[in-house]
């Protein structure tokens, strides 16, 4: 049985997350090392299952990575997203205010709503800063304790 030989697959250079709209007006997002190969793929039909049937399909928002995960792990939080917040990306909000306003906080600080608190309330929520940077992601909390806005 003859063997395949395996191409080592390259994990640094230029990864790409993409969206595009196909032609019924639905968002596709993917990733790719190469944009333009990867539309004419998904316009001759053999892409994504999705967009095969929806052809053609516009690119309407592209970001780059240097690195394969960090754009894998991207995609999947942008398939995340609603229409609504997808919408704003594709019409020029930038992706990190976009994906901040998804997770329910403010692109600079916390919002943290009041059953999300650890007793004691908000006094120990200072103190229990780091939990909630881990929790939120948000590393301006470190700096400033008085971030948090409690909510609710």
């Amino acid at each position: 049985m003859k063997q395949r030989k395996r191409r080592k697959f390259k994990r640094a250079g230029k990864f790409w997350v993409y969206i595009v709209e196909c032609c019924d007006g639905t968002f596709y997002t993917g990733y790719t090392p190469n944009v333009e190969k990867r539309l004419e793929l998904h316009n001759n039909g053999k892409g994504a299952k999705y967009t095969r049937d929806r052809r053609p399909v516009e690119l309407v928002w592209s970001k780059e990575y240097k690195y394969f995960k960090k754009a894998f792990l991207m995609e999947k939080r942008i398939k995340g997203l609603t229409r609504e917040q997808k919408e704003k990306l594709v019409g020029g909000k930038r992706l990190d205010k976009v994906l901040a306003e998804a997770s329910g906080r403010q692109a600079c600080g916390v919002n943290v709503a009041q059953q999300d608190l650890p007793r004691g309330g908000a006094d120990t929520a200072a103190k229990c800063s780091r939990v909630y940077i881990k929790t939120f992601g948000c590393k301006m909390a470190a700096m400033l304790h008085t971030d948090f806005t409690i909510v609710g």
